[in-house]
């Protein structure tokens, strides 16, 4: 009875949920210039950097916008959006814009959710009642690039050069490894399946088994609601019909599946099929069959988590006299 209660509480244990890490980091592109001038009724890019710019150009890798920022000193109200530019060159097509943002004095952050492309750059516009702010003059080697217009999503533009200028335009590119369209860091909690965004319901399962006579208990705890199946297998020595030695069997059982609730215990049995009780009461009791024991459970996501077991039935043969 003593050992029986030590590996009940053995069973339920400390259950601990394994976060599942991002495969890369956000990066961020662009300037983080704070700005002193602006134009209206502009498309503005950036071309090229100078020396001393610590972020890329243009976007690494593919992944998700989730941010987008903009540093001003000009005391003044500016409604900016941002656009996704992609081409070669000076001539770009605009694929994707943002949401407007009113950008003031100081740093600005907008969120916002835009697949982009490795070799991607960023633009911001302004209307003709509005400003799109640069920093200048930067150090040589700063080429902005300037449409005067709307570069609307689907057009292709040429962007003129603007020399020792720089666009007041950074952006945060988030991976995106599930390809949900979901930044991983700040928008998806659940990196491993497109299915969801909220925490991965990971499934932690322990368990154990306890052998009897004619079938074998056992006790399951999951660190989530799920349902769990509990299959069981063993391999019996085989017979001819003359009853000499044959090639031995693996046997299949069940013992059923049902919901296990998180911080309870659930009892499944396992009953022996005839032909186990056949193998076990041919066996001497100085022998034993593995019978391996597995607890399966499946998240929303379809992932599998199990525990196995394996238990060792003692032969039930009785003492020749």
């Amino acid at each position: 009875m003593r050992k029986r209660c030590g590996l009940a509480i053995a069973a339920i244990g400390v259950i601990s949920l394994l976060s599942v890490s991002n495969a890369a980091a956000a990066t961020e592109v662009g300037s983080n210039c704070a700005a002193s001038g602006g134009v209206s009724n502009y498309t503005l890019t950036q071309l090229a950097h100078g020396p001393g710019n610590a972020l890329p150009l243009t976007a690494p890798s593919a992944g998700i916008v989730t941010k987008w920022k903009v540093n001003s000193k000009v005391g003044a109200e500016f409604q900016q959006q941002l656009r996704v530019l992609r081409g070669s060159g000076k001539t770009f097509q605009t694929v994707a814009e943002s949401a407007p943002g009113g950008v003031v004095m100081g740093q600005n952050t907008f969120g916002t959710q835009i697949p982009v492309q490795a070799g991607d750059r960023f633009a911001v516009f302004a209307g003709p009642t509005s400003a799109a702010l640069y920093c200048g003059p930067t150090v040589p080697g700063d080429e902005m690039g300037v449409f005067n217009g709307n570069a609307t999503v689907g057009s292709t533009n040429e962007y003129t050069p603007a020399l020792n200028a720089h666009v007041a335009l950074a952006v945060v590119i988030e991976p995106d490894v599930d390809g949900d369209g979901f930044g991983d860091e700040t928008q998806d909690k659940c990196t491993r399946s497109a299915k969801l965004q909220t925490e991965c319901p990971l499934i932690a399962l322990s368990s154990f088994g306890i052998a009897s006579r004619n079938s074998a208990l056992v006790l399951v705890a999951g660190s989530s609601s799920a349902p769990v199946t509990v299959s069981a297998t063993v391999t019996v020595p085989g017979k001819t019909k003359k009853g000499k030695k044959g090639k031995a069997k693996t046997l299949k059982l069940t013992g059923g599946t049902q919901t296990v609730a998180p911080g309870q215990l659930a009892q499944f049995v396992v009953s022996y099929s005839v032909p186990l009780k056949a193998a076990l009461t041919a066996l001497s009791p100085k022998k034993s069959l593995a019978l391996t024991v597995t607890a399966t459970a499946t998240d929303a996501t379809g992932l599998a988590s199990s525990s196995a077991n394996t238990l060792r039935l003692k032969g039930q043969a009785k003492p020749k006299k």
